[in-house]
């Protein structure tokens, strides 16, 4: 054993109550062992080795928790289960931190030991408590029988689903408009079609008829989950640099390091200049610009300052349930601090990754989204793109973190590309079998290319007697020519127009609200972006009938003096330990939301008529310059109409 793990065992942090030593419910996690068990059970002769079989051991404990639980895995879990798991996570994460700081740089092909997930394989995998990690030495028979048992019914429910899915698949499509089960069903055939894995298709198609149950039972959750249809540039890989600087950027966020700072997750926009594509990082104390040039690389302004937090302690106290009984808690202590980081020349170390997640809400989400809770998706180092291009009856072009899915009509094929700069412009090259091509990316978004495109896919023909899909091969062509985002999309003349009428205060008559009750009219006042249009556009806000304040209490989060609401909403759900607290606040928002609004191409959106003398609460945010601006506003209404303008004003400091 590593002498930083000898001293955070001596020092407590990864001491366990042992589970036998009182009651329990349910009963059987009385049987699950301590930290110490486990620790002492994982013991390697290669202490990064011994580490990584550590971490992986707390994570299928995690796991086995998680699947006995059954359904409480989405609804909330009992304290006692809570309790366990927040043992086990807490000492997955100081195990990592101390492998780090003992055997610091690059272990294989990741830069960090901790980094290493071998034994993180899904619940499903004949692998699962087996290879490397023996959960035998852990856990009962009974405990691991019952496991298996609950692993088992829950395949012969996904393979029943499976096979119920491709009869309908077989059957005779009717002339007139689908029904909704038979457009999910059709998109998870086009899905498996691609060439893409079934279960991935199956639980993506679950979780868009999970979305829309929620939308119809909680009011607002439904569009939260789902979210808004993204397009455009992106970035993928780690751009690693010296004093542990990186960059990992993914198609939502970037995660940015700097020294002893706590990565941190920031909003980044991507635009082309004649030198490239400027990636603009929203950061404090100032916004970080690099530039990435036709070389791949990625260019900075040399020593800068990044602000963030610092780890400086470890907070203990005591827990008071409802039911007046008491538990010790901990948790680590933060201050913000600036470091200085060279933002020379950085070159890609790899792919970015995401982890892999297994709480209410991050299942709930995986779910909804489509993604498989049991491995993380890898995202290729470089330019990358994001959304859907053209139309389904012609060529259409998905961007996924994986590659690009093809379709020419019926046909579909899953394709890795590549992003490259070359004069002055943005190709994106996809490797298409034996018929390869490239489209440019537009000044207005759009994607331009030449030809014409084959595609070489399958089409599906039934299952076999493991309820697998079988294919048969088929091919078409399609022009391409110019690719427009998919969906409604308002064309640049509509967009300058509507920008110009929101930036002289003249509603558009599409824009002016209607209805004899009172309303509001909100218009976005930003700085208009160097690329045109309004800043506001597409900003998603909610309506709520109580604060912000009030959904953070109801959900049992504290918030600190001198902290605003959005920001602990913000830290609670952007980590590990905040996650339960999440689906609290989510749930929450769901019930306490009025309205959903998006703004036009101008920056408009519009209230739904409200009750007189009621005071509601405005909420959301738009990227400004590169910044994130976020608002909480009280708006009491009054009869008739009243005009409201979100600048940096009136938004949160």
């Amino acid at each position: 054993m590593s002498r930083a793990l000898a001293l955070l065992l001596s020092a407590g942090l990864l001491r366990a109550v042992p589970a036998a030593a009182q009651a329990t419910d349910p009963p059987y996690l009385a049987q699950f062992p301590t930290v110490d068990k486990v620790v002492k059970a994982m013991v390697m002769p290669d202490p990064r080795e011994s580490a990584l079989r550590k971490m992986g051991a707390l994570w299928q404990l995690q796991e086995v928790i998680k699947q006995l639980s059954g359904r409480r895995e989405f609804r909330g879990f009992l304290p006692d289960e809570m309790k366990l798991l927040g043992q086990y996570q807490v000492a997955e994460y100081y195990i990592g931190q101390a492998i780090d700081s003992a055997f610091p740089g690059r272990y294989g092909n990741w830069p960090k030991v901790s980094m290493n997930t071998p034994y993180r394989y899904m619940r499903t995998d004949p692998r699962f408590g087996v290879e490397g990690v023996e959960l035998a030495k852990l856990l009962p028979v009974s405990v691991l029988e019952a496991f298996s048992q609950s692993v088992g019914n829950d395949k012969a429910r996904w393979a029943a689903r499976a096979r119920a899915d491709s009869e309908e698949m077989r059957r005779v499509q009717v002339a007139a408009e689908p029904s909704k089960l038979e457009q999910e069903q059709a998109a998870m055939r086009r899905c498996a079609e691609s060439g893409r894995g079934q279960t991935q298709c199956m639980m993506e198609g679950i979780g868009k008829s999970f979305i829309d149950m929620a939308s119809s039972a909680v009011p607002g959750l439904g569009g939260l989950l789902r979210g808004e249809a993204k397009h455009g540039l992106r970035m993928g890989g780690v751009y690693p640099g010296t004093n542990k600087l990186s960059f990992t950027f993914f198609s939502d966020f970037v995660s940015v390091g700097c020294s002893d700072l706590v990565p941190e997750n920031h909003d980044y926009t991507l635009a082309i200049a004649p030198d490239g594509v400027r990636i603009t990082i929203t950061s404090e104390p100032r916004n970080i610009v690099l530039t990435m040039r036709s070389d791949g690389r990625l260019y900075g302004p040399g020593p800068t300052d990044i602000q963030g937090q610092v780890q400086t302690g470890i907070q203990y106290g005591t827990r008071t349930w409802s039911d007046g009984r008491t538990e010790p808690i901990s948790r680590p202590v933060f201050e913000t601090m600036t470091r200085r980081c060279n933002l020379g020349q950085l070159s890609a170390s790899g792919p970015s990754t995401t982890g892999t997640v297994g709480s209410a809400v991050s299942s709930m989400l995986n779910l909804a989204t489509g993604s498989d809770p049991g491995e993380g998706s890898t995202v290729p180092a470089g330019l990358r793109m994001i959304g859907e291009y053209g139309t389904l009856t012609a060529l259409d072009i998905e961007f996924r973190p994986e590659g690009a899915v093809v379709g020419c009509r019926d046909v579909t094929a899953l394709r890795p590309y590549t992003g490259s700069i070359a004069g002055g412009a943005v190709v994106i090259s996809v490797a298409n079998g034996a018929a390869p091509f490239n489209l440019t990316v537009q000044s207005d978004g759009r994607l331009g290319g030449t030809g014409t495109v084959r595609v070489d896919g399958r089409k599906t023909t039934g299952t076999n007697g493991e309820g697998q899909l079988t294919y048969a091969p088929r091919s078409a062509t399609c022009p391409l020519g110019i690719l427009t985002p998919a969906g409604p999309q308002a064309s640049q003349a509509e967009q300058g127009a509507a920008a110009a009428r929101a930036s002289l205060g003249i509603p558009s008559a599409s824009a002016q609200p209607t209805g004899n009750g009172p309303a509001f009219q909100i218009v976005g006042g930003l700085p208009a972006p160097t690329s045109g249009g309004n800043a506001f556009a597409g900003a998603a806000l909610l309506l709520l009938d109580v604060p912000l304040e009030s959904v953070l209490k109801e959900a049992g989060v504290a918030q600190p003096a001198g902290t605003s609401a959005p920001k602990v909403l913000e830290q609670t759900c952007t980590t590990v330990a905040g996650e339960a607290a999440c689906a609290k606040v989510v749930q929450g928002l769901g019930a306490h939301t009025v309205a959903q609004l998006k703004a036009d191409a101008g920056g408009v959106a519009n209230t739904p008529d409200l009750s007189a003398g009621k005071t509601y609460y405005l909420f959301g945010s738009a990227v400004s310059q590169g910044r994130k601006v976020t608002w909480h506003l009280p708006l009491k209404a009054t009869p008739g109409w009243t005009r409201l303008v979100l600048s940096t004003a009136n938004a949160l400091p």
